[in-house]
């Protein structure tokens, strides 16, 4: 069975049940995950959430004990460090290897470049998957290549392999595979099932291998919230959760509120960002415009309490939205953030 997160944290002493108990009231209200959740109430940093997430990693693979790592997060909180740093100052024996999560070693190999690694990172992060099967999703890499790589960083870690011959093996093993199998559903047919692709020539690696993520990023009008929300889409499609259709159709409606249009200020307006998540059309507006008074649509009660009593059937989504709103305000989100996990609730697809 897993690891999970939440023990992880509490036997870390990282966070407390109380803490613990108002986190998970917070994303089911928001439909953001209760990492995020965590960071939005100043309970842990992302350094230490994203060492939460690879010690329990690690402790899946065999690497470390649950104990082991519970004493690494311990330095991690105390000294700021990140995980590799907090396990070799508690001399973790099956951790002496720098540089050795799966990123580097890809970027050390030569699989990614620093651009496509921190998309691949970013959209990791937003919808809470491992690197590995985001790459996957993205075609930059094969299943194959990532069962083999991450067995080759266990003996890296291990101290069984040395980092030369790793990344060796990683670089052989991909210039084996001259084309990726894409018989599977994959980000380009999602876009052209969004119609947001638009006919580009992918850049060609010399061995042969196209890199999806290049041709992606040149994509016109593809931007980094698209390309993150279709990451969620395509593994849902892909575990048969949803249909390519209804991934299509949510991707649409991502593009079309969650323009950018609006400036990253704390300064915008509820009904600012309500209008940007669809959740009040024109028909809406005019009827608010029309029934109440300015100074009651700037007041953020006043025009909760009234969509409320007029929108019952949007009950809530409209109490999600409030709530995103002012961890918005809050500077706890950005407003890209806050868009996609309401676009994600709207459509029953709150991320886990």
């Amino acid at each position: 069975m897993p690891t999970d997160l939440r023990q992880l944290l509490e036997d870390s002493s990282i966070v407390g049940a109380a803490t613990l108990v108002r986190a998970e009231k917070l994303a089911r209200l928001s439909g953001l995950s209760l990492g995020k959740s965590l960071i939005s109430l100043d309970s842990i940093s992302l350094n230490e959430l994203e060492a939460a997430l690879e010690a329990r990693h690690m402790i899946d693979d065999g690497l470390i004990s649950h104990d082991c790592a519970c004493r690494a997060m311990q330095t991690v909180r105390r000294r700021g460090w990140n995980l590799t740093d907090s396990l070799m100052a508690i001399d973790a024996e099956a951790f002496t290897a720098r540089r050795s999560r799966l990123g580097e070693l890809f970027l050390d190999a030569g699989i990614v470049d620093d651009r496509q690694l921190e998309i691949c990172l970013n959209s990791a992060t937003f919808v809470g998957y491992p690197l590995g099967k985001t790459l996957t999703i993205f075609d930059t890499v094969d299943e194959a290549l990532i069962t083999k790589s991450l067995d080759w960083q266990k003996q890296l870690r291990l101290g069984e392999l040395d980092r030369k011959e790793t990344l060796n093996r990683i670089r052989e093993l991909h210039q084996s595979k001259t084309r990726i199998d894409r018989s599977g559903a994959k980000l380009e047919q999602l876009l052209e099932a969004a119609e947001l692709s638009q006919v580009t020539e992918p850049s060609t690696r010399k061995d042969g291998d196209v890199r999806s993520i290049d041709s992606l990023t040149r994509l016109h009008s593809l931007d980094r919230k698209t390309i993150i929300a279709s990451v969620k889409l395509i593994s849902l499609v892909q575990e048969g959760l949803i249909s390519m259709k209804e991934a299509a159709k949510l991707l649409k409606y991502i593009d079309k509120y969650t323009d950018g249009s609006a400036q990253e200020s704390p300064d915008n307006s509820l009904l600012d960002f309500l209008r940007q998540t669809g959740l009040l059309d024109a028909k809406r507006c005019r009827q608010l415009f029309d029934e109440m008074e300015e100074t009651e649509l700037k007041d953020p009660a006043r025009l909760t309490e009234a969509l409320l009593s007029r929108y019952r059937e949007d009950t809530e989504l409209i109490k999600s939205a409030t709530v995103l709103y002012q961890l918005l305000q809050t500077q706890k989100l950005n407003r890209e953030e806050a868009l996609l996990t309401f676009g994600f609730l709207k459509f029953g697809l709150a991320r886990s």
